[in-house]
């Protein structure tokens, strides 16, 4: 059985809740349309514009938010051309990089903990996503620099 495309705009039926992705770790993202939708064949991202609102949040200090635009690169991101390659490179919308196992960062057992969060339009999905790393280190890890501001 194959599912046939669906066309830009099209009313669909509504679908069974996505599922919590199955990252290690405390993250949570609320994608408004399906993964299928969200993410086309071969790991490919549905085209879109992409504005989002990013969060940080280290331990009690106060929360330093900026804003992304990709296509064209803009917004309050101080590394924002580099934030949308990595968003490029992220897996679905969890905002993770897949590691390429060449030079490995080696962080400190530093217990600092950082929250992340990430509301708006990715790829032209509405998104909200939020993820807590033990400490900065181990958030630039696994997002560069998305969350690096």
């Amino acid at each position: 059985m194959s599912a046939s495309p669906i066309a830009p705009g099209a009313e669909t039926a509504p679908e069974a809740p996505p599922s919590a992705p199955s990252v290690p770790g405390d993250v949570t993202a609320t994608p408004s349309a399906s993964p299928a939708q969200s993410i086309a064949a071969g790991g490919q991202a549905a085209h879109g514009p992409t504005q989002l609102t990013l969060k940080t949040v280290v331990g009690s200090a106060a929360p330093k938010t900026v804003t992304l635009q990709c296509d064209p690169v803009g917004g309050t991101h101080p590394k924002a051309a580099q934030a949308c390659a990595d968003l490029a490179k992220a897996r679905g919308d969890d905002f993770t990089l897949a590691s390429d196992g060449k030079n490995p960062r080696a962080c400190f057992m530093i217990y600092s903990p950082v929250t992340t969060t990430a509301e708006g339009q990715l790829r032209g999905e509405a998104v909200k996503h939020t993820a807590r790393f033990p400490n900065t280190c181990v958030m630039r890890t696994q997002t560069g620099s998305i969350f690096d501001f």
